[in-house]
């Protein structure tokens, strides 16, 4: 094999890192916002609209927050799966399997 595929590869690899870092990040600040929502005293927001909102909140305060810089998870979760990522085969990695348990796990809460 090349270089020039191996190089491609390795960018594509990386990339991809990067955008389950940022994912994982979106997971820790979506359940952070509603565990902060719980706080909220029932009954202060009052309407079945309110409900409704909700239920899209946390999703989309988390994306705002994480696109505009978030606090700095993606970072240091790529660095670190990128470092693991050397000492392993770039097929054969489980830390994308661990990517999922944490998604499923964060999400049924």
């Amino acid at each position: 094999m090349s270089p020039q595929p191996l190089n491609n590869i390795k960018q594509k690899r990386e990339l991809q890192l990067m955008e389950q870092s940022k994912e994982l990040e979106k997971l820790f600040v979506t359940y952070l916002v509603k565990s902060m929502e719980r706080t909220i005293p029932e009954g202060s927001l009052n309407s079945n609209q309110s409900n409704l909102a909700s239920m899209f909140f946390s999703s989309v305060m988390a994306d705002a927050i994480v696109e505009q810089g978030g606090f700095g998870l993606t970072k240091m979760i790529f660095q670190s799966l990128n470092a693991k990522e050397k000492s392993q085969p770039l097929d054969k990695n489980p830390l994308i399997d661990a990517f999922d348990l944490i998604k499923t796990d964060l999400i049924a809460r």
